[in-house]
């Protein structure tokens, strides 16, 4: 019998805000992966300069500001 593996990449996202019509930008990427319902170790985070100030309920949130990045 074959044991089936399975692996998946959770990625999460911050943003400066909602409204990627009003200019809204991605400002962290964050991914880890499990490998049968358990984290392996292995992880990516990124900073990305969206060039805009979030706004206040997304700071809330992530509580990152352009200081941070």
């Amino acid at each position: 019998m074959i044991k089936s593996i399975t692996r998946q990449i959770m990625l999460d996202t911050e943003t400066t805000g909602i409204g990627h019509n009003i200019g809204h930008r991605i400002l962290e990427i964050g991914a880890v992966e499990v490998s049968n319902r358990e984290i392996t170790g292995s992880q990516y985070q990124q900073y990305i300069n969206p060039q805009r100030e979030s706004d206040a309920g997304a700071l809330d949130v992530h509580g990152l500001s352009l200081i941070h990045i």
